[in-house]
Parts: structure tokens; sequence; C-alpha cells
């Protein structure tokens, strides 16, 4: 009986601590990637449009210029 209770009382509950422990850890990986993956197309459609927009500076620049 002290082996039931043992394992009621104390294997159980570590059991279930360390379940919702791997599976709060798998989450937060899953979480981490798909916000990587979503935080570089925001930082790529940013470098390219500072990209384009240094390009056409430039070249309102030397388009300038050269009139002169």
């Amino acid at each position: 009986m002290n082996l039931v209770l043992g394992v009621m009382y104390l294997l159980f509950p570590m059991t279930w601590f360390a379940l919702m422990g791997w599976t709060g850890h798998a989450i937060g990986t899953i979480a981490n990637v798909s916000m990587e993956s979503g935080v570089k197309m925001s930082q790529d459609a940013g470098a390219d449009g500072g990209r384009k927009v240094k390009g056409a500076a430039g070249a309102a620049i030397s388009k300038g210029k050269s009139l002169k």
C-alpha cells in the first residue's frame, strides 16, 4: 500500500509536471521559429525598400548634377 501511495503522491505529479514542461518548451520553440521567419520577411522588405529609395535618390541627385 505504501508503494501505491508513493507512486500517487510522488511519481504521478513529477511525471505530469515534466510532461507539461516539455510541452511548453516545444510550443515555445515552435513559436520562436515562426516568429523568426515572419520577422525575416519584414526585415527583407524594409531592406529592399531602403535600397530602392537610395537608388532613386542617387539617380535624382546625379541627374541634377548632369543638368548644370
